[in-house]
């Protein structure tokens, strides 16, 4: 038996065990984590939805507060179902997007492999062989990076679509809580979930327990653990809140993980604006939008 022969079909199934672990994973891992965020978002913008929803009926139901904080409240809602209306597009263009990957991964994956496979015949030279499946390796190859390239752009676009509208909307809602607020109105900002509600509220009531229950009127603020005024320490770190990189400023004061969607759209908005002004008013804006 001519062993070059063997060699050829068996070189050629080598060939194939090497395109089946070709480096594509990493647009394929970046399809898989925006679509895994964008569900989240999906996830936060709903949960908020439904307790801003509770909370506006339950001012309704009291008929202790004015049409104008009934509107606002209302705007408020609005503003937060249509950021779940627009999660909800764009979790639908990824899915799509995801789908449109894996069909036409298979597609040129199941072509190369009949061409590749139709080159196992005894009758033709090994080096041939291997010339003509690297041709066609490479041919594969680039166009599995156009269509992965023209995919990614797709996904920024979707993304930077999404991002400018959600961002507007974040603001709008921001701005009709703080008009709420001002009306005396508290607005939970906090997006807890089921799991872990009740210990994040008891961490909450330990904190507010430190706080001087005269502050509001003697204009002191909290105390510290040993006792002390933390009046004139507050001052100070006031002044050092402009710089980002500062353990006062509200990226680091605010746990991301307890934001709901408004709050979360504001600080990614900000952290990744360019814009120093801007970035300046959209973390004044989130800082606003959570306090308590």
């Amino acid at each position: 038996m001519n062993v070059s022969r063997l060699r050829i079909p068996i070189l050629a199934g080598i060939l194939l065990l090497v395109l089946s672990v070709s480096p594509y994973a990493a647009p394929r891992q970046r399809i898989e984590s925006a679509l895994d965020s964008a569900y989240t978002d999906l996830r936060i913008s709903i949960a908020t939805e439904e307790r801003i929803a509770s909370d506006l009926a339950k001012l309704k139901k009291s008929g202790d507060v004015s049409p104008d904080v009934i509107e606002d409240y209302e705007f408020y809602l609005s503003r937060v179902q249509a950021m779940v209306a627009e999660n909800r597009k764009v979790v639908a263009k990824m899915d799509a997007l995801n789908a449109r990957y894996d069909i036409q991964k298979a597609a040129d994956r199941s072509a190369h492999t009949d061409n590749t496979g139709a080159m196992v015949d005894p009758a033709i030279p090994e080096e041939q062989v291997v010339d003509e499946v690297a041709a066609l390796d490479r041919q594969l190859d680039r166009s599995l990076a156009e269509f992965d390239e023209m995919l990614l752009k797709e996904l920024d676009l979707i993304r930077s679509k999404s991002s400018e509208r959600m961002r507007d909307l974040a603001e709008e809602a921001a701005a009709a809580a703080k008009r709420l607020r001002d009306e005396g109105i508290e607005i939970d900002t906090d997006f807890e979930e089921e799991s872990g509600a009740s210990e994040q509220g008891s961490t909450k009531k330990q904190k507010a327990d430190k706080t001087d229950p005269d502050a509001s009127e003697t204009g002191k603020g909290t105390i510290s653990e040993n006792g002390e005024d933390n009046t004139e320490l507050s001052a100070r770190d006031k002044s050092r809140e402009g710089a980002e990189g500062s353990e006062h400023h509200p990226r680091n004061r605010f746990d991301p993980k307890d934001d709901d969607i408004v709050a979360r759209q504001l600080r990614e908005a900000a952290e990744e604006e360019t814009d120093p002004e801007l970035k300046k008013k959209l973390w004044k804006e989130y800082e606003q939008y959570k306090k308590r």
